[in-house]
């Protein structure tokens, strides 16, 4: 029995392993919305909200300062590199899948490896507005609440090229390349999304929730109640600019749903309590269009950075016909963008001594896997671009194949674009950019679900005509796997019922 146990448990960390590196190759992360945080919300308010007079207005304010911070950075790493990977070591013939060798300003003139390593971080600072308004003089039980708060989000992906050609690698993914015009014997565009920038940072009110609800049952131990909820999305949109994008909303998706909140006290003494409080807040989040970078299907080097040709119109003398460009900045696309059904859920219990409160709470996050569909469809029957899918022509090693699409491009005019045999006598090493070789799941934000601990203490001045709230405490969030960020944080609120 004992080894039977012992060989379960092994089993469950194993699988457990497994699912925190379950994705990789992705180029996009809807990460939790800094606002949608209960337990957060309702920790020391519960005592508050029970302290005020029977003749007072019937309203709490609060104000609470929070920080989060990502932790396992490989992780994370993982999500966004290839193949399960934090990084890799790139020959100078795969850094020519990416980089038009041969021309002013991209050389890739060392023959040693070149190693890319990404450590990216996740930190957030917020103050989260909530207003709590009971209606009773309307309805006994009614109650309007409001959440906003107001985040700051900054990331680092911590991207760091060493060795070979760091300084042309470096300058390619963060989109500093020169750019070269049409009109002259080469062309080239730099990297203008899903760029490896070193930090993002953005700060706004990241969505205003409102519910309006009713306790329809009301005990001296205890109530339990329904509400309705709307999610006005006040945050940012996904631009597709860089890989890690400083998101301090959800992406601009409105919400609407149901919620379910109760309290019952389990056991009071000599100016002591210990109740348990419950809620479930349910969201439907509807389509919104942003910005999502999509990669190529089955290379796993980066792919969407692979070098695509596109036919160019240039003035005599010259005789480029080609451009060459990233296919990042072709594959990020206008992009519709449903994530589905929301649920917030958490429990906690506090206990009352006097005007101390210990609160301790637990919180499941989960959020559908996104549906996308692009805005714009794109059109097969008439091809634009082509993509490498090698870096030199065996025939002529010593000319990166970049090179031979650049100078030798005269052919890919019009409907000639696919058509590279001028150029080069074994067109496999080319494809077609079709709908066929795009990876639609590249972008797509999985299935999110997220375990929270809370603990803290407070204060409430429970004898003043307007009870005044203190609390601190802190929390640790761990993710079903790789598509969440695993966080830890704490918070310091205050707050007055009137």
């Amino acid at each position: 029995m004992q080894k039977t146990i012992k060989a379960l448990a092994l089993g469950l960390l194993a699988l457990s392993a497994h699912h925190l590196t379950a994705f990789t190759g992705k180029t996009f992360l809807a990460d939790r919305p800094k606002g949608v945080d209960s337990l957060l919300e309702r920790v020391t308010l519960q005592s508050m909200n029970a302290s005020k007079a029977e003749d007072s207005f019937g309203a709490t304010f609060q104000a609470t300062a929070f920080y989060n911070e990502s932790l396992k950075s490989d992780d994370i790493a993982k999500y966004f590199f290839f193949n399960d990977k934090t990084g890799a070591a790139f020959t100078r013939d795969q850094l020519r899948l990416f980089i038009p060798d041969n021309v002013p300003g991209a050389q890739l003139t060392n023959a040693a490896d070149t190693s890319l390593k990404i450590n990216p971080t996740i930190r957030t600072y917020g103050l989260m507005l909530t207003y709590y308004q009971d209606l009773e003089k309307i309805l006994p039980g009614l109650y309007f609440n409001v959440r906003a708060p107001i985040v700051e989000v900054d990331t680092d992906l911590g991207a760091i090229a060493t060795g070979g050609n760091a300084t042309v690698l470096n300058q390619f993914l963060n989109g500093t390349l020169p750019e070269i015009l049409p009109n002259a014997v080469d062309a080239r565009k730099p990297l203008q999304s899903a760029r490896y920038t070193g930090k993002g940072s953005a700060i706004g009110i990241a969505d205003i929730d409102l519910r309006m609800g009713y306790a329809f049952l009301q005990h001296e131990h205890g109530s339990l109640g329904l509400n309705i909820g709307l999610t006005i999305p006040t945050g940012n949109h996904p631009e597709g600019k860089s890989v890690l994008e400083a998101i301090y909303g959800n992406c601009g998706h409105w919400g609407f749903g149901l919620g379910v909140e109760g309290r019952y006290q389990l056991w009071s003494g000599d100016d002591a309590m210990l109740d348990i409080h419950a809620n479930s807040d349910y969201r439907q989040l509807f389509t919104n269009t942003e910005r999502r970078t999509f990669a190529l299907k089955g290379v796993n080097l980066l792919d969407q950075y692979r070098i695509v040709a596109a036919p160019v119109a240039v003035t005599a003398p010259f005789s480029s016909n080609v451009q060459a460009l990233p296919a990042a900045n072709v594959l990020t696309m206008n992009t519709d963008v449903t994530p589905g059904m929301q649920l917030d859920n958490a429990v906690g219990f506090t206990y009352t001594y006097g005007g101390l409160t210990f609160d301790l709470g637990y919180n499941l996050y989960y959020r559908n896997q996104e549906s996308l569909k692009l805005r714009d469809a794109w059109n097969d029957n008439q091809p634009s671009y082509v993509y490498l899918t090698d870096a030199v022509n065996p025939a002529f090693p010593a000319v990166p194949l970049a090179a031979d699409i650049i100078f030798g491009g005269n052919a890919l005019v019009g409907a000639n674009v696919p058509d590279l045999t001028a150029v080069d006598p074994a067109p496999a090493r080319y494809a077609p950019l079709l709908s066929s070789n795009i990876d639609f799941n590249a972008p797509r934000t999985p299935v999110q679900l997220t375990n929270k601990i809370l603990a803290g203490v407070g204060y409430v001045f429970k004898e003043w005509e307007y009870p005044i709230m203190l609390g601190v405490g802190g929390h640790y969030e761990i993710p079903s796997d790789n598509g969440s960020i695993r966080t830890w944080g704490f918070y310091f609120k205050t707050g007055v019922a009137f």
